[in-house]
């Protein structure tokens, strides 16, 4: 596969997979909007996230607010009301988190249809979807 007119590995297309839709992600919530929801969460400060999972979550954009991290399989995700889902992906965009798509921007590409805002899991990810989350927001190299 080619992505941004560089040849790409099926390995490395499977890492940027695992980046962009990790199997267990954050939440970011206050104590108190975590207590409301029910959801089990660390302080910031308890959780260690690599440099590749701070970089899709944008961790250096979070609002000091959010100082607790909700971490959320897809199978919990799923489990939560659609109000409630709704309502931490608001939350999730004025704290600042990266990664929370709009189902514009891939509609052509999802699976089934999504309405809004939606987390990229790992259930919806094909490579033609890694490869324009990577390229999204970047210039095709000019090398031949």
């Amino acid at each position: 596969m080619r992505v941004l007119n560089i040849s790409v590995s099926p390995r490395l297309l499977h890492q940027w997979a695992d980046w962009l839709a990790p199997p267990v992600q954050p939440f970011f919530l206050t104590g108190a909007e975590a207590t409301a929801f029910g959801l089990s969460t660390l302080t910031l400060a308890e959780w260690n996230p690599s440099p590749e999972l701070r970089d899709t979550f944008a961790l250096w954009n979070l609002s000091d607010a959010a100082n607790r991290v909700a971490l959320l399989a897809e199978v919990e995700w799923n489990g939560l009301s659609a109000p409630t889902r709704r309502h931490l992906l608001r939350l999730q965009i004025g704290y600042g988190r990266g990664n929370v798509a709009h189902a514009r921007a891939s509609a052509d590409l999802l699976p089934e249809p999504q309405r809004g805002r939606f987390v990229w899991w790992p259930s919806l990810l094909t490579p033609d979807i890694v490869a324009r989350a990577v390229s999204s927001e970047s210039q095709a190299c000019q090398c031949e």
